[in-house]
């Protein structure tokens, strides 16, 4: 697959995460981003982080690139490990992935069986499972509940939700999909809803109609 691949490059925005066995080591630590750089072709990884104004922080390769091993096993990240909202260990640091570019939402697109989290089919199955629909009984008890969220998060009453607001929204339902799942729903759902102009938001309706309960 080498020609296949070669050139084909998944770039993502990254910061230290806080975590127990990885504490951040500095404040200025809390305000560092960098480019994580995933080049399918041989599996390697590089990490660059760009100049920030005001901070001291000059722009330098962090991570030469490289194939990096998983803590703890003997095995190399791959790239189905990258998506938005993965936590990577590397070099006794977690970096947690927070964007990724066009190409690469479009790269795992083309390829759900390997990035299911891209599939909206998918994620929506999961969505529902987790949030346990199956009976009709269930299903109107968590229409129910969800209702009542997606208002709490909407309190201009515009009649739908900020992106980042549907995830902790789901959240409170019992529902973890994580931050690209989200991407991929609220997606799913405004190619579904034509007059949804602004596409940071999602319509309450939409959600619903997505999970099959309205």
């Amino acid at each position: 697959h080498f020609e296949a691949n070669d050139g084909k490059e998944m770039r993502f925005t990254a910061k230290f995460k806080d975590h127990a066995s990885y504490p951040l080591k500095s404040d200025i630590d809390q305000h560092r981003t960098f480019i994580v750089t995933f080049f399918v072709v041989d599996g390697t990884v590089s990490i660059f982080e760009p100049p920030q104004r005001n901070s001291g922080i000059d722009s330098t390769k962090y991570l030469e690139r490289c194939r990096v091993k998983k803590p703890n096993a003997n095995l190399h990240y791959r790239m189905n490990d990258l998506f938005v909202g993965a936590n990577l260990v590397i070099h006794g640091r977690m970096f947690e992935l927070t964007d990724a570019d066009a190409y690469t939402f479009k790269f795992m697109a083309s390829d759900p069986q390997l990035f299911w989290r891209s599939d909206p089919q998918r994620v929506v199955q999961a969505v529902r499972s987790e949030l346990g629909l199956g009976s009709d009984q269930s299903n109107t008890e968590v229409a129910e509940t969800l209702r009542e969220e997606l208002i709490k998060a909407d309190p201009e009453g515009q009649g739908s939700v900020a992106m980042v607001a549907l995830e902790h929204v789901l959240e409170r339902c019992g529902c973890f999909i994580g931050p690209q799942g989200i991407i991929t729903l609220g997606q799913y759902i405004n190619a579904h809803m034509p007059d949804q102009v602004d596409q940071a938001r999602v319509r309450a309706e939409g959600v619903l109609r997505a999970l099959g309960l309205n």
